[in-house]
């Protein structure tokens, strides 16, 4: 069973949030860098929900996000 088969899920079906935007941002250590399965084993989320997460703190200016290769990223969290 993986992660996402025992994550709570709402009434339509979306998985819960069990986690904040700052909760992620405080499992980062500044100019640490990690990949978003990295990051998602630490914190015990799913790759595809921390790279969400991720994502998000990128739009907010919070990470830097260095693309290394087509499938090969790395996230840092910013001073």
């Amino acid at each position: 069973m993986s992660n996402t088969d025992s994550q709570p899920r709402k009434k339509d079906g979306q998985f819960t949030t069990r986690m904040s935007l700052e909760d992620v941002l405080a499992g980062m250590t500044v100019h640490e860098p990690y990949t978003a399965s990295e990051l998602g084993d630490k914190l015990d989320l799913p790759r595809t929900t921390t790279n969400y997460y991720l994502n998000q703190l990128h739009n907010q200016g919070e990470v830097q996000k260095k693309k290394f290769h087509a499938t090969r990223v790395v996230w840092m969290k910013t001073p």
